[in-house]
């Protein structure tokens, strides 16, 4: 059966959603009335391969068989932690929690698990769409409560800009900040803000010929997850060399 006839479902949510494909084999009906096929010829299967965006498979509804291109989560936590630790950040803040996708559960036990092998407190603060202004790090920013966050979501970083102004924090000299996103004007804002790429290109390539390969040889097809590596782009939000001076920033005791 050639693979133009296979019909494939790959659903996409928002800008919030993040780019994980899962490949899944799924039960159809074949007739002439909801069929690309001309009729349900015996040679026609019972089940397909399908693309799945990742929203559409959440935590834990992953199953035998499925083939899961996705980023390693906790390779990508512990790179951009390292990188504001070492920028000088002591008190860092995750800005997740929207959903139940497996992106920001992973994300934030690679978080917590982080914490706890340098024995810092956690902050989470959670992510809302519509929370332009940052009111979610009001509590965080008026306590001096974190001085770097890792945003998870594209509003994000404009979200932890808006609410810094409001509480009159520099970014560069009292704030780092990274932020998960494809949006290019990151790059072009003042600060420019460093950005995690998900590289949602090369997992929507990846996982297409995945699925052409499952179509061609199904039985040589070896389920479990293929990786592809996210990037971390630094710019000014994060460097070194921004970071406040001792007592520039301080902040309540580990």
């Amino acid at each position: 059966m050639p693979a133009s006839t296979v019909p494939v479902s790959f659903s996409c949510r928002s800008c919030h959603a993040v780019p994980a494909v899962c490949i899944r084999s799924t039960e159809v009906r074949l007739s002439p009335s909801n069929s690309r096929y001309s009729s349900p010829a015996p040679h026609a299967p019972d089940r397909i391969p399908v693309l799945h965006h990742q929203p559409a498979v959440r935590l834990g509804d992953l199953r035998p068989g499925d083939i899961w291109v996705d980023n390693d989560h906790a390779a990508t936590t512990r790179e951009v932690l390292d990188h504001l630790a070492a920028a000088g950040a002591r008190r860092i803040a995750l800005h997740c929690g929207f959903g139940d996708e497996y992106y920001t559960y992973a994300v934030t036990r690679a978080y917590l698990r982080w914490c706890a092998e340098r024995g810092s407190t956690p902050l989470l603060i959670p992510f809302e769409p519509e929370d332009a202004a940052g009111h979610a790090f009001d509590r965080a920013f008026l306590g001096r409560d974190a001085d770097a966050v890792y945003s998870l979501y594209d509003p994000g970083g404009r979200q932890v800009l808006a609410a810094a102004a409001r509480h009159g924090l520099r970014v560069l000299d009292q704030l780092l900040l990274v932020c998960a996103s494809e949006d290019p004007a990151y790059a072009q804002g003042d600060p420019a803000v460093s950005a995690v790429t998900l590289r949602p290109g090369v997992i929507g390539e990846t996982a297409v010929a995945s699925l052409v390969a499952l179509l061609e040889s199904p039985r040589t097809a070896v389920p479990g997850q293929l990786t592809v590596a996210a990037g971390l782009t630094v710019r000014a939000s994060s460097r070194a060399a921004s970071a406040a001076p001792p007592g520039a920033f301080p902040v309540k005791p580990l």
